[in-house]
Formats: C-alpha cells, structure tokens, sequence
C-alpha cells in the first residue's frame, strides 16, 4: 500500500508539470500572436497615414490647377492664385488649401480647425507659388521645343509650386512646431520648410510641380 501511495503522489505530481508545461506554451504563444497582432497593425497604420498624407499634398496641387484653368487671365491678376506671385519674382505666395479646395491666402495653422482639409480634421495642406527670380517672361522662354510659332509672342512665365501636407496628430511635433516650420521658404539656403518639419519629427510630404504660364488677351 505504501508504494502504492508513492506513486499516486509521483503521477500527481507529473500532471501538475505537464499542464504547467500546457499553459507555459499557451501563454507564450499568446504573447506572440499579440506582438503580430500589434506588428500588423502598426504597418497597416503606417501605410494608410503614408497613403493620406500623399493624397493631401497632391490634392493640393490639383487645387492650384483647376483654378488657375478656371480663369486663366483672372488667375495672373493682382488678386488671382497666380498675380501675386508674378508681381514678386522670387518671393513665395502661400496659400491653405482649406475645406471644399477652396485656397485662402496665407499659410496653415494646426492649431486651426478651418485649416483642414477636410471634416475629419485629419491633414492640413498648404502650398507655395512662386516665379523663380531668372522667369522673366521673354517669349518663347519658357516654352518647350516644337511650340506652335504663332504662340511665340505669348509672354510666359515659369510657376513653381510646392505643396505640403502634414497629418498633426501623429509625430513628435505639436501644433507651435508645425506653424513654425510652415511659416518657413521652400526654397532657401538656410532652413526649409521640409529641414524643419524633419528636425521636429512631424509626419508629412512635400511634392514639388512646375508649369508654364501664359495666354492670349
């Protein structure tokens, strides 16, 4: 009988272990389909604030676009997207591409809720227009080989056009950062407007477009 009790207590005591040994393994391997559950997200997350903060920035070229197409003689006067610019070579004219694409003059604030870009208040977009200091609008300057020549007195201009797109609530930037940093040239050698949204740790696209301006009265 003593032997007998031995190896109840023997048994007993290898249960206890292997059901130990069960939930170790379970335990284990629930905190690593966590981590990838996580690891998942986080790159699902990445990739669709990559994806918003892109679409932004683009849509604020398509802004500048359409109303330029909207109007063009309009657009080159003094209170047109383009005049402004056109009447400063080499100076930057700032617009917020607000909510519905409508472009009011001067630049973003992230502390703004009408500076967004939408309803959602996710991403604030702002653009930069400007004619480089050597676009002197000789005719023909700024046109492509193969223009039409009866197009060849048509004064033109070259824009350049900077369009950037921040999402506030993500990054290390908080709201003073980001008005600093928007309130900076595009082009410059010093600091940038891109130099300093990096430096602050802000999430954001710069995408950079020139044309070619110019019509018949």
């Amino acid at each position: 009988m003593r032997n007998v009790g031995v190896k109840m207590r023997k048994q007993r005591g290898a249960a206890i272990l292997v059901v130990m040994l069960i939930l170790l393994v379970i335990t284990v391997l629930g905190i690593t389909a966590v981590r990838m559950g996580l690891t998942s997200l986080t790159i699902a997350t990445n990739s669709q604030v990559s994806a918003v903060v892109f679409q932004s920035a683009d849509a604020g070229l398509v802004s500048f676009e359409q109303r330029v197409s909207a109007g063009l003689y309009e657009a080159g006067q003094a209170t047109g997207v383009i005049g402004p610019a056109l009447n400063a070579p080499g100076s930057e004219v700032i617009y917020c591409v607000t909510k519905g694409d409508r472009l009011r003059l001067g630049g973003c604030q992230a502390d703004v809720a009408a500076d967004f870009t939408s309803a959602r208040d996710v991403a604030i977009n702002q653009i930069a227009v400007e004619v480089p200091a050597n676009a002197d609008g000789e005719p023909m300057k700024a046109l492509v080989l193969g223009t039409d020549a009866d197009r060849a007195g048509i004064p033109t201009y070259r824009l350049r056009v900077h369009s950037t797109a921040v999402i506030p609530v993500y990054g290390s930037a908080d709201s003073d950062d980001l008005n600093t940093c928007l309130a900076m040239p595009n082009d410059d050698s010093a600091e940038t407007v891109t130099d300093c949204l990096t430096d602050a740790g802000a999430v954001f696209t710069t995408m950079v477009q020139e044309y070619n301006y110019g019509f018949n009265e």
